[in-house]
């Protein structure tokens, strides 16, 4: 005789595994900054020494391009990771949105050699005026925390009504891209001389490989404060079952422990 008892396959955990957030982060810098360090090498190719207009617009059309390549690269591997748990996750937004950001970092970057081939100003060889090596790195720092602050608030934006404190996605990208950056801009400084060609791409793989592993570290560590945890123990948060599936009703993601075929039943 049937007793009524219904078996609850066990939920997947959450967050997603930390090792497979961190390599999704590392392998899309990776492929970020190839495709910038591709970029930089076809503006020498193209434009050289030029200078105007069509030099400028050529090499920041170029590196506009690099960066909408790294923001996809972002945004699609992240949202592969998250989209295991979240699937009514938008594509549109999360990395739409990701990849504008990335595009407007990158062009800000870009002001001022964009100014100086504009205007056709060389810098003069003979100047030593240059700050100190940390002074160049915490500036790099303060603008990765400024884009990591905006990519944050996007991502959240399209995280609301997936989970229930998406704006707790703010802080971690502000740290993680402000090392990100710092690093990008280290490397960037130590190419060495005399390589060109597949040389510098190689040399951009490896900024990226430590860049991408700074975001995925930070930003991983942080995903449980976004609280999409399940009952008993193995979320951030103790929220009763009941209370997940009836926010879950809201906002367009499933309970993890209530509802047959959610994340946990695959």
């Amino acid at each position: 005789m049937s007793t009524g008892v219904v078996a609850i396959t066990a939920p997947a955990p959450w967050p997603p595994a930390w090792s497979r957030w961190v390599a999704a982060c590392t392998v899309a810098e990776v492929l970020g900054m190839a495709a910038a360090s591709a970029a930089a090498v076809g503006g020498t190719v193209l434009v050289g020494e030029a200078t105007g207009a069509p030099a400028a617009l050529t090499v920041l059309g170029l590196a506009l391009l690099g960066g909408a390549v790294e923001g996809l690269a972002v945004g699609e591997l992240q949202l592969r990771v998250l989209r295991t748990w979240l699937p009514a996750l938008s594509r549109a937004r999360y990395v739409g949105w990701t990849v504008a950001v990335a595009v407007a970092f990158w062009a800000l970057g870009m002001m001022p050699s964009t100014i100086m081939t504009l205007t056709g100003t060389v810098p003069d060889p003979g100047d030593t005026g240059d700050p100190p090596v940390a002074v160049i790195l915490a500036i790099a720092a303060v603008g990765g925390a400024l884009g990591g602050a905006l990519f944050g608030l996007v991502q959240g934006a399209a995280l609301r009504g997936h989970v229930p404190h998406p704006w707790h996605w703010v802080r971690p990208n502000v740290v993680g891209w402000a090392l990100a950056v710092a690093v990008i801009t280290l490397g960037a400084s130590r190419v060495p001389s005399g390589i060109t060609g597949a040389a510098v791409v190689g040399h951009g793989l490896l900024v990226g490989l430590v860049a991408g592993a700074c975001i995925g570290v930070v930003t991983g560590q942080a995903l449980p404060s976004l609280e999409l945890g399940c009952p008993g123990g193995t979320g951030p948060s103790s929220t009763s079952c009941s209370a997940r599936c009836t926010r879950s009703s809201r906002g367009r993601s499933r309970c993890c422990a209530c509802a047959a075929g959610g994340p946990g039943a695959r």
